[in-house]
């Protein structure tokens, strides 16, 4: 593409391709996104799958993030990944279970991956909620727990009483 461009009466707005890294070296890391876009588009549309754009723009703006183009494989953004589960549920499982044991990784289960791997709660959305409450509060709750409890229950008491003789 590079030699392209420079050929007199060409115009370098009008000339396309589907190489990700010459659009890259030539116009930077934002036109080589929307190279990325338009091959997973173009890719999904002839095998008539139906995904809306902004997903396909979410894996571009994730290749990209860095300012150059990662992969999405083993090498790429899977690769790099800090939970040991979420590098080991991709590929060579193995190989990243034994190294985490032998170098001692810890796994903070922080992503989505790991917590979906062991089957708990994902911590986005509400997953992420922990509420803590202090003991003269809760003695507080309790209390008026217990009030509100004695007058439903003597309310219910007295209105069974009257309408029962």
């Amino acid at each position: 593409m590079e030699s392209i461009v420079d050929i007199p009466g060409v115009d370098p707005t009008r000339i396309m391709t589907n190489d990700v890294f010459s659009v890259y070296r030539l116009f930077g890391v934002e036109a080589a996104r929307n190279v990325i876009i338009h091959e997973l588009a173009k890719t999904l549309d002839e095998q008539r799958i139906g995904v809306n754009r902004r997903h396909l723009a979410l894996i571009a703006d994730a290749m990209t993030a860095r300012g150059n183009i990662k992969g999405v494989g083993r090498h790429g953004l899977s690769g790099e990944k800090g939970s040991v589960l979420a590098r080991a549920a991709y590929e060579e499982t193995v190989k990243h279970l034994v190294h985490a044991a032998v170098y001692g990784e810890i796994d903070h289960m922080n992503g989505v991956t790991e917590n979906v791997l062991i089957g708990k709660q994902v911590p986005v959305g509400t997953g992420t909620v922990h509420l803590a409450i202090k003991k003269e509060d809760l003695s507080k709750v309790r209390q008026k727990e217990n009030s509100l409890l004695n007058c439903f229950i003597l309310y219910n008491l007295n209105k069974y009483t009257r309408t029962r003789f």
